[in-house]
C-alpha cells in the first residue's frame, strides 16, 4: 500500500512507476510487460545512487534510449542513464535495475520540482510551485541536457501568489503555462529568449 506518484512509459512493454510507501519512502519501479497475457510481468526496484536517494525522487521523465531526468525535494535535476539485466532463459529471478551515470543539472528551481514535460523535438520545460518555468534542452548525440532559458510570471492578475501551477509544451517551440487561477497563456519559447 502507498501512493502512485508518477508513471512514464520507456516503450509500449516497459515502464518505471515512482509511488511511496505508508512509511513516505519513495522507490521506484521498473515493470516489464510480457508478450502474452497469461504471463505475469516483471518488476524490480530500481536501485538509486545514495545521494538521489538521500534527496527523494519528485517526478521522473523519459528523454529516450533508457535515458531519464529525476526531480528532487528542493529544486535538484539529475539525468541517469537506466540499466536493465534479465536472467537467462530459463532461470527464474527478476530483472537487475539500476540508475546510472548521472549528471546533476544546475539548480535553478528554489522550490520541489513538481512538473516534467518532454517534447519530442527534444526541448523539456520544469515547473514547481514558483513563478518562473525553465527550459532545457537535451542533446541525444552526448546525452547532456543543456540549460536553455525561463519563462516568467503567471498569466492572469487574480493570481494572488503569482505562482504557476502547470506548464506544458503545445509543440517544441510554445510553452502553455496555467496560473492557480485557473487562467492560462501561451508562450513562444524563442520569442521570450529574443526579448531578454
Amino acid at each position: 500500500k502507498g501512493e502512485l506518484l508518477d508513471v512514464d512509459w520507456l516503450d509500449d512493454r516497459r515502464l518505471l512507476v515512482l509511488a511511496a510507501d505508508l512509511d513516505g519512502d519513495r522507490n521506484l519501479y521498473f515493470i516489464g510487460m510480457p508478450e502474452s497475457i497469461r504471463s505475469e510481468p516483471e518488476s524490480t526496484v530500481v536501485a538509486q545512487p545514495e545521494a538521489q536517494r538521500r534527496n527523494r525522487i519528485t517526478q521522473l521523465g523519459v528523454l529516450g534510449d533508457n535515458k531519464l531526468i529525476v526531480a528532487s525535494e528542493g529544486g535538484g535535476l539529475a539525468t541517469y542513464n537506466l540499466s536493465v539485466s534479465f536472467a537467462p532463459a530459463g532461470v527464474a529471478s527478476k530483472p537487475q535495475a539500476s540508475l546510472e551515470n548521472g549528471q546533476v543539472l544546475p539548480k535553478r528551481h528554489r522550490s520541489t520540482v513538481t512538473q516534467i514535460d518532454i517534447d519530442p523535438s527534444g526541448r523539456m520545460v520544469t515547473g514547481s510551485r514558483e513563478s518562473v518555468v525553465h527550459v532545457w534542452r537535451f542533446e541525444p548525440n552526448s546525452g547532456l541536457v543543456n540549460y536553455e532559458t525561463f519563462l516568467t510570471g503567471a498569466p492572469g492578475e487574480a493570481s494572488k501568489e503569482n505562482v504557476i501551477d502547470r506548464t506544458a509544451f503545445v509543440d517544441g517551440l510554445h510553452v502553455v503555462n496555467v496560473d492557480n487561477a485557473g487562467t492560462a497563456v501561451a508562450l513562444d519559447i524563442d520569442r521570450q529568449k529574443q526579448r531578454r
